[in-house]
């Protein structure tokens, strides 16, 4: 999902993102930068960093208006006393995707997953809603509760049993898009697929050969994009302690 490998630079004392994704969910903690050289990152954060295991692989977003995300793996931390101090190593940064491709309506069932962070307090937190239009690129979808802008979320997309799972980066809440049962239309760009990407291209791929077939048959009407589902409330998910 990158155009390029860019480099940011990270000083000492700034606040971060650092997050891991699986395919069942994603965690993430506001850490501070240690030290930053080619390639390797020092931070410190809670204790709750030391549940990180070694060898795992994380993500860093230095949460700068349009810098890239970082990825790395993870060091053998150290405690000291209230925090722990976390290496990440063979850091690179990617750049998403700037070309905006076809969207295709769809009307399709969507777990979204995020964590919340206020005054020390993490909770990761899930809702379900309905996704209605994607494409290689990004999608749109309706949940009951809008999410900040920028944040990052773990998606389960249901296009048949096995779902398409994505780390995603919210980058529009549409105003006034508050549906009867309280919905708002949320855009997100892909980060990386975790897994089922070959169900996305394969979803693409059969619209576009009904698409051509359509045309050559003298053309077809644009699909509307059904009428969504009522999400359910988001409601609180129990943290999991970090594998």
């Amino acid at each position: 999902m990158s155009d390029s490998n860019p480099v940011i630079e990270l000083s000492p004392g700034q606040v971060v993102q650092l997050g891991r994704a699986s395919a069942q969910t994603v965690d993430s903690f506001e850490v501070e930068v240690v030290s930053h050289s080619s390639g390797a990152l020092t931070l410190r954060g809670p204790t709750d960093l030391a549940m990180l295991r070694h060898g795992s692989s994380v993500f860093i977003d230095p949460q700068i208006e349009g810098a890239s995300l970082g990825w790395g793996i993870v060091g053998i931390h150290t405690l000291h006393g209230d925090h722990t101090v976390l290496p990440v190593e063979s850091l690179r940064w990617e750049a998403g995707s700037a070309t905006r491709a076809q969207r295709i309506p769809c009307s399709v069932r969507v777990i979204v997953t995020h964590v919340t962070e206020q005054d020390g307090e993490r909770e990761t937190k899930r809702t379900i809603g309905t996704l209605y239009n994607i494409s290689e690129t990004g999608l749109r979808m309706r949940v009951r509760t809008p999410h900040t802008v920028r944040t990052l979320a773990h998606v389960q997309i249901y296009f048949e049993e096995e779902p398409v799972i994505a780390l995603v980066r919210i980058v529009r809440v549409v105003n006034g898009t508050e549906c009867h049962s309280g919905g708002f239309e949320v855009g997100a760009t892909f980060i990386k697929f975790l897994s089922g990407q070959e169900i996305l291209t394969s979803f693409l791929h059969r619209h576009a050969e009904s698409e051509e077939s359509g045309s050559a048959e003298g053309g077809a009407d644009e699909a509307e994009p059904k009428e969504a589902a009522e999400p359910t409330e988001e409601t609180p998910q129990k943290e999991e302690g970090a594998a």
